[in-house]
């Protein structure tokens, strides 16, 4: 049997080997099935899983100095203490399982045959499978170790939080060059890729392509870069090399290399190729602009060059023109949600500034009319509803209650920057209200969930409402430059995703040096609601008009609130009349506009501020359209209901929004069965119309009757 040392601490005497094998199976088997039921509940809509999490010390995990960490083993980690500056190397023993969206477990040894449990919190994304994350015979090195007792059973186990703590080494050659002094289990799934003896420069590459043909990308690379190190003047060996970085999706260090590349041999016809395609997975499009010409010039008949020329094209008219094809992105997005070549747009009519009392913000630089695109930014990271489960968990350092979603954002985010400074300064650039200035080689998990609590967004639905697949048209997402607009609960801009491009467009005429601002919260129905949803979820104080309005008049404020929790009541009445259809018939709505009277009385709209009471006033209204439908007594007044509703939502979402243009058709639909046909075709094309203008000019027609299609009775007046 294996000896165990970690029992010398004190604490609770650690199982045996293969007791621990044995517990690690039947984790497995109970996680699976916690797995299946979770997405059950999901399915069935019987809400949330409710789960704790309890963050370890190591927060803060800098990967600059690997080399000089000290080595360890199991031996020297002592409990509840982390081992700053410290390196474990070790192997996995068994294939990792997964909890419910959280963690990985598995069992590792050191060189000296000690093991422990395993924890890793945040290391593989959620939908990964565990097995791929983190096979049997997996090499690791695990950067300033900690151990701590579990709270189920006492067992000591290694927890890892940050996913920079694990250093994954996918060849045998460079775990050994670390330091590791025990001997390998000969099925390990990573063979050493660069055998004892030594080969020339040009045998290194030859083995490599044979790795390379095997698509073991990683040994491939090892072999080429043992051929650069023999012979740094052959173009050749950076050409191959840069192939690997493609497949692995290191698409910087693939530009790096066919740069050296390309100052030894300018015109060799891959290196110019896999240059070009590097630029265009980088997005570089004004770069790659540059090289295609010549590309072309080498390769003229090439189809995969005549491709990447037709997709830089599309791409630089994208970042200079903001014009985009929505047809093309919407066919695109059904395939992949997480669209990849396309440009990001910054209008030239707009800047960042510092705006006073906010910090960065976005301003006018000319008058910019409504329905405008002002910005188009593909998402640093994001997360699908199919992506991690709808569970609950508590944070016990802040007491706050959050989706696992936004948590799962948060170790998507530390993943990416984990090996990419450039990557982790443009997310610390953002504003983190609890931190001051960030070192982009530390990879600093409360950071990171403080950028992602204050900069953001849902994952929002694309204007058509088309599902890419099952839950995948939600979720959770940080944009970088979209997150300098400032809230505001009366926007002039609003935004809608296609994949995980975020478009950022005007709803209001926009005058010269004036802020531009989004919603964070979307329409809260009351002032007191909005304050606290805005200040749990972001930690701000909103300073625009409407707030401004309703912090010097508190009683005003107060009895919104009352008005609200009046029309409550009274939805009530109306979900239990959706019964049958008698208890609707029967449904009194003199009580539901006796309320909606009350809130025009009571709340003038004071000129010349906008209209602030509209919001408390949409969902009354929209319940009446509803039941003067149902009920088809008098036309007449669900006419003028929809004509409110129309004002309310073009002040609400802007002109051409979704509300606006359900509303249009409806006083279409009723203006056609009064007699009017004429005008009631004209009405529903002037729908069309602010549609396609509100929302950037960006939709044709077939997206407006796409958007309607399940109610194709709204879309009869267009045929």
């Amino acid at each position: 049997m294996i000896p165990n040392f970690l029992s010398m601490f004190g604490g609770v005497p650690q199982p045996s080997l293969e007791a621990m094998l044995k517990q690690h199976q039947q984790n497995l088997e109970r996680t699976e099935q916690e797995r299946r039921y979770a997405r059950k509940e999901e399915d069935d809509g019987e809400g949330p899983q409710a789960c704790t999490y309890t963050p370890s010390p190591l927060e803060r995990v800098s990967r600059k100095d690997i080399g000089l960490l000290k080595q360890i083993t199991l031996e020297d980690v002592p409990l509840e203490k982390l081992c700053e500056g410290k390196l474990l190397l070790c192997r996995t023993l068994v294939d990792a399982g997964k909890t419910v969206g959280r963690s990985l477990f598995t069992i590792i040894e050191d060189h000296k045959g000690n093991y422990i449990r395993l924890t890793a919190y945040n290391f593989s994304p959620f939908q990964e499978h565990p097995k791929k994350s983190l096979p049997k015979g997996s090499l690791l090195g695990i950067i300033n170790p900690y151990k701590r007792q579990a709270r189920s059973d006492g067992t000591e186990t290694l927890r890892i939080d940050n996913p920079a703590s694990i250093v994954q080494f996918f060849t045998e050659t460079k775990f050994v060059s670390m330091g590791w002094k025990g001997s390998l289990d000969p099925k390990t799934p990573f063979p050493p890729s660069y055998p004892n003896k030594e080969l020339t420069a040009i045998e290194s590459k030859d083995l490599g392509n044979q790795f390379f043909v095997g698509k073991k990308y990683y040994q491939a690379e090892e072999c080429y870069s043992k051929a650069i190190e023999l012979d740094p003047k052959n173009a050749v060996f950076y050409s191959n090399r840069a192939a690997c970085y493609l497949e692995l999706s290191k698409f910087k260090l693939a530009f790096q290399d066919t740069q050296r590349g390309l100052e030894i041999e300018p015109l060799h016809p891959k290196l110019n190729y896999r240059l070009c395609k590097a630029l265009l997975f980088l997005r570089k499009f004004d770069k790659l602009q540059e090289n295609i010409q010549k590309l072309m010039e080498i390769m003229p008949e090439d189809n995969e060059a005549k491709k990447i020329q037709v997709l830089c094209e599309r791409g630089v008219k994208e970042m200079n023109e903001g014009k985009y094809n929505m047809t093309e992105m919407l066919q695109e997005m059904k395939e992949n949600p997480r669209l990849i070549h396309h440009s990001d747009y910054f209008s030239p009519n707009i800047e960042i500034v510092e705006v006073p009392g906010k910090g960065r913000g976005i301003l006018s630089k000319d008058f910019i009319p409504y329905g405008s695109i002002v910005m188009v930014s593909k998402a640093f990271d994001c997360v699908h509803e199919s992506e991690a489960p709808f569970i609950l968990y508590e944070d016990e350092t802040t007491g706050m209650v959050r989706p696992y979603r936004s948590q799962e954002l948060i170790a998507c985010t530390a993943r990416k920057i984990a090996n990419d400074e450039e990557e982790a300064a443009t997310v610390y650039y953002l504003h983190a209200p609890n931190f001051g200035a960030a070192d982009p080689t530390v990879v600093d998990m409360s950071r990171i969930a403080d950028i992602d609590m204050c900069n953001g967004f849902t994952w929002v639905p694309n204007p058509l409402n088309m599902k890419v697949s099952t839950d995948q048209d939600s979720g959770s997402g940080l944009w970088i430059q979209p997150s300098l607009f400032n809230h505001s609960c009366i926007a002039n801009c609003g935004k809608y995703c296609v994949g995980d491009f975020m478009f950022v467009y005007t709803v209001l005429d926009i005058q010269k040096g004036e802020e531009l601002t989004l919603s964070y919260l979307g329409n809260t129905p009351t002032y007191i609601k909005s304050t606290k949803q805005i200040q749990q979820q972001r930690n701000i104080k909103c300073k625009c008009p409407r707030c401004l309005f309703f912090q010097s008049h508190p009683t005003i404020a107060k009895r919104e609130q009352d008005l609200y929790k009046e029309f409550k009541r009274i939805k009530k009445k109306f979900l239990a009349s959706l019964q049958s259809k008698a208890a609707m018939m029967q449904f009194n709505t003199n009580e539901l506009q006796e309320l909606v009277n009350k809130i025009g009385k009571e709340f003038p709209q004071p000129p010349p501020e906008p209209d602030f009471y509209s919001i408390l006033e949409y969902e009354p209204l929209s319940i009446l359209a509803n039941v003067y439908d149902m009920q088809k007594r008098d036309p007449d007044k669900s006419l003028a209901t929809y004509k409110r509703l129309r004002v309310i939502s073009r002040m609400m979402d802007g002109p051409g929004s979704i509300k606006e243009c359900f509303a249009i058709l409806n006083i279409a639909l009723i203006t056609g069965f009064k007699g009017n046909q004429k005008r009631g075709k004209e009405i529903a094309q002037e729908a069309c119309d602010e549609f396609i203008k509100g929302n950037g000019g960006l939709f044709e027609k077939k997206h407006f009757l796409k958007l309607f299609e399940t109610l194709p009775h709204l879309l009869t007046l267009l045929k």
